[in-house]
């Protein structure tokens, strides 16, 4: 091939940045967005109402780029059994039973030379509770999935647009093939991408898996690790609540130790993150930082308010004052107050405010449920027990659910262990104190994701890192692990030998959010730095003919 960066001739990289700026290629991303987002793809235990959303997602996207982009073949990538047996399967939690019918993910192959050594490129449709449609408000997208990470999949069909668009203006086609997975249930536990990943034959075909995720462009060949737990606790709801709130304390002592010993070299800021994301009727989702407790305390004191005062002090010394930390973004106080009293002889309602956001992002955001435990310390040091409970509550146990982050230090089975013992002490140190409550049931039968790390030097990454400079990427390097965990680690526990890196277009910290967004810039830059990329990694072109 000749080179094009002489004077005579227009780089392929400001070819394809000329019609990636566009207006009519941004319009079509962003409409693309916007119609996906109107689809609502949290699963719930309506199995033909989880299989109808999806597929109307992929119709969208079937049609698109049938209409807009590199000619290839589709493939509906049925959920197979098979995935019950391996060790990264996590049972569908929020239906009744574990079975997938008529739910697939949707797979697009462009064809190319012998069909090996290629790239594969993976995003995922599903998203996390609650539901909110999307709205256009200047230059952004804002809605549930804008980010995560219906963007994601927006920018893959962007970059398969830029390239068709190239091979139309200068007859550059691929030398190796393209793999385009769009999957499901990332969100719950990756059995979409688990799905895709053990079919050998489709493996075959690519060397390269880029997880598409909400990384502002970065390239992390590293993740931290996740797990869920869910603790159940049965016995008097007065016992029920303040060991809650004791478990809530212990669990965060726990995650602070494995913080402390996590000393990583692709992780120095220590992104292992402990989250509370639901209590009882309050909280939407695990990893999703919980944003509202309401106790009731029954026949308040006159001190009452002194001793939430106190707790709230006791809280804002160990985590900081959030409403005089500003949001880079907002511009505004990161929570506007951290509670509300309404109470009169008979009884006190403490409505306590928190942030809604990412596990990955819960050490910047402010936990209504932590904040609630520390309140609760003082409330119990003074009031009878009996008095205080959830203004929303119901008979039977009381659930406690969230996650816990770790580095490639700690396995998971040494995480379940560490967050178990700290359950049993706790139990065994109070156990004396309640005359009902059952020993306590903490269990791990939702996502578990491993923590991995892969090799900052590879070939692949040189080439990615090259692209990302091009693309004017900030804080490129150096090359860190991302402090999120998504579907890379099962690309990169099953096949040791393929790069994995995760790289896409937004930020997560609007992931989860009552605010996710993403603009139509970021849009538009992740499907030029992906077509980019998959110019380079299929050896289509050398990083000196791009530039």
């Amino acid at each position: 091939m000749q080179k094009l960066n002489n004077s005579n001739k227009t780089s392929l990289f400001d070819l394809l940045r000329s019609v990636a700026e566009g207006s009519e290629f941004s319009s079509l991303l962003s409409s693309l967005l916007v119609d996906m987002c109107k689809i609502d793809t949290v699963p719930t235990e309506d199995k033909k109402r989880n299989a109808d959303s999806e597929a109307a997602v992929y119709q969208i996207i079937r049609q698109a780029i049938q209409e807009h982009a590199l000619d290839g073949t589709f493939i509906e990538h049925r959920i197979k059994d098979a995935i019950k047996a391996h060790p990264a399967y996590t049972k569908p939690y929020y239906q009744n039973d574990e079975d997938y019918e008529g739910r697939y993910n949707l797979v697009h192959i462009v064809h190319a030379g012998l069909d090996t050594g290629g790239v594969a490129l993976n995003a995922h449709i599903d998203t996390v509770k609650p539901y909110f449609p999307p709205v256009m408000k200047e230059g952004a997208i804002i809605g549930r999935g804008t980010s995560d990470d219906k963007g994601c999949c927006v920018s893959i069909i962007g970059a398969l647009i830029l390239l068709k668009n190239l091979y139309e203006k200068t007859g550059i086609s691929l030398k190796k093939p393209v793999v385009s997975m769009f999957v499901t249930d990332e969100e719950s536990g990756g059995n979409g991408s688990l799905s895709v990943a053990l079919d050998r034959s489709l493996a075959a075909i690519y060397d390269t898996i880029l997880v598409v995720e909400s990384t502002e462009g970065k390239l992390h060949p590293a993740n931290r690790g996740a797990i869920w737990y869910k603790l159940t606790l049965d016995g008097l709801p007065k016992e029920q609540l303040q060991f809650a709130f004791k478990a809530v304390r212990a669990l965060d002592e726990c995650g602070a130790l494995l913080r402390s010993e996590s000393e990583h070299p692709m992780f120095a800021t220590r992104p292992v993150q402990t989250c509370h994301g639901i209590l009882g009727s309050y909280g939407e989702h695990p990893a999703r930082t919980c944003s509202k407790v309401v106790l009731r305390i029954d026949n308040p004191p006159q001190q009452i308010q002194h001793y939430i005062s106190e707790g709230l002090a006791n809280y804002i010394d160990k985590y900081t004052d959030r409403t005089l930390v500003i949001d880079a973004d907002s511009g505004k106080a990161k929570i506007e107050r951290h509670i509300d009293i309404d109470f009169d002889q008979t009884r006190c309602l403490l409505t306590v405010w928190g942030t809604a956001g990412h596990m990955g992002k819960a050490l910047e955001n402010d936990s209504a449920i932590v904040k609630a435990a520390w309140i609760a310390e003082q409330l119990y040091a003074h009031v009878d027990a009996s008095q205080i409970s959830l203004a929303e509550s119901s008979t039977g146990p009381l659930v406690l659910e969230g996650g816990q982050g770790f580095l490639p230090t700690h396995t998971i089975e040494q995480v379940k262990q560490r967050m178990s013992q700290a359950i049993d002490r706790l139990y065994l140190a109070h156990q004396t104190s309640y005359s009902s409550l059952k020993k306590p049931n903490l269990s791990f039968d939702k996502l578990h994701n491993d923590a991995f790390a892969r090799n900052a030097d590879s070939r692949e990454m040189e080439m990615a890192l090259y692209v990302g400079r091009l693309m004017n990427v900030a804080d490129l390097e150096p090359v860190i692990g991302w402090p999120v965990s998504c579907d890379a680690r099962i690309f990169a526990g099953e096949y040791p030998e393929k790069q994995v890196i995760t790289v896409g277009p937004g930020t997560i910290a609007y992931a989860h959010t009552d605010n996710e967004q993403i603009t139509v810039k970021e849009l538009v830059d992740g499907a030029l730095q992906l077509a980019l990329n998959v110019l380079v990694m299929t050896g289509t072109c050398v990083p000196d003919e791009i530039a």
